[in-house]
């Protein structure tokens, strides 16, 4: 959200602090907390100011069976539902997260903005050749590659994803798939499941696991791979897809969730709940460079609807209301 603040600090008519929830509310007309998470109090109780809160996604409510919530959890979720009612207004990422607040809150519809997010400007540079020959050699990654980033929890479908390369690789046994992201930087229950399903599948010399890169890797990646790979069940928004194609990397995408509503036509669109279909997609987009020339041009095209500046001025006019009144 770094983006987001430094757009905002160069309008005039707003004067911008970020703050901590133990500093004093006192010297600022509107507080805006710009996470909320359903299983913990990030809202406080007491406010003497209007408020603004950003819920990126509500998927451990939409999908109880894979995110527990437990008994604290459930009497903290309803405390959080009710202090979401007393907010000035509801940002969301998403028009398919903010159908989610409406499924599971009582926030009125008009009290709820959907503002997409933007992307680093970092990702518009190029790397060069020298560079990204560097990087990925320096983490054992051959081209070409396809490449997934992002966390590994349940609703991101990375098994989904695994099992679609299996296939992929009886036709194309030269493609390798790169995994990278928070899930993959620390040891986890998730992580180890992960990779003895990769053993189980006969992966382990095909698949390369590497932790979360600094952003000149990350860029090197997405710049360098055959296609990029966003097979979720479900998200609050899926900003990878929005980073690949500012750098120029073509995007397959689900068509679930907010990923779909993100994606539009920039991208190889999939069933996630039918690995044949991301299969199919890799393979057509492996094959032949027109396709992949089209998708990176459409990515391009696409992309000018995700900007922090143009998040901020929606936020700037939200804002204002507020203030007016």
């Amino acid at each position: 959200m770094n983006g987001l603040v430094e757009a905002l600090k160069t309008f005039t008519e707003l004067s911008i602090s970020v703050i901590s929830t133990k500093d004093s509310f006192d010297p600022y007309d509107i507080i805006h907390f710009p996470y909320f998470d359903p299983f913990f109090l990030t809202i406080p109780l007491r406010r003497k100011r209007p408020t603004v809160v950003t819920v990126h996604d509500l998927i451990p409510i939409d999908d109880p069976v894979h995110f527990k919530k437990g008994f604290r959890g459930s009497i903290i979720w309803k405390i959080q539902k009710r202090l979401l009612t007393s907010v000035q207004a509801v940002c969301t990422d998403s028009e398919s997260s903010k159908q989610a607040i409406i499924r599971n809150t009582t926030v009125r519809s008009s009290r709820i903005h959907v503002i997409y997010l933007g992307v680093n400007d970092e990702f518009r540079k190029p790397v060069s050749e020298a560079e990204k020959s560097h990087l990925l050699k320096s983490h054992n990654i051959h081209s070409p590659f396809l490449l997934y980033v992002g966390d590994i929890n349940y609703n991101k479908n990375v098994n989904g994803l695994l099992m679609a390369f299996k296939a992929v690789i009886q036709s194309r046994p030269d493609v390798s798939l790169v995994l990278t992201g928070p899930g993959f930087s620390e040891s986890s229950i998730e992580l180890e499941s992960l990779k003895t399903l990769i053993t189980e599948l006969n992966l382990t010399e095909c698949v390369r696991i590497i932790k979360y890169v600094p952003i000149v890797t990350l860029k090197a990646l997405y710049q360098s791979a055959l296609a990029y790979i966003q097979p979720s069940f479900r998200e609050g928004f899926g900003l990878p897809v929005v980073e690949a194609w500012a750098s120029r990397c073509p995007v397959i995408a689900s068509k679930a969730s907010s990923v779909g509503e993100i994606t539009g036509d920039a991208g190889i669109v999939v069933d996630p709940d039918n690995p044949k279909t991301i299969t199919n997609a890799v393979l057509k987009i492996a094959g032949n460079d027109k396709i992949r020339e089209k998708m990176i041009k459409k990515g391009l095209d696409r992309l000018g609807l995700f900007s922090w500046r143009k998040a901020a001025l929606k936020l700037q006019d939200i804002y204002q209301i507020i203030k007016s009144g």
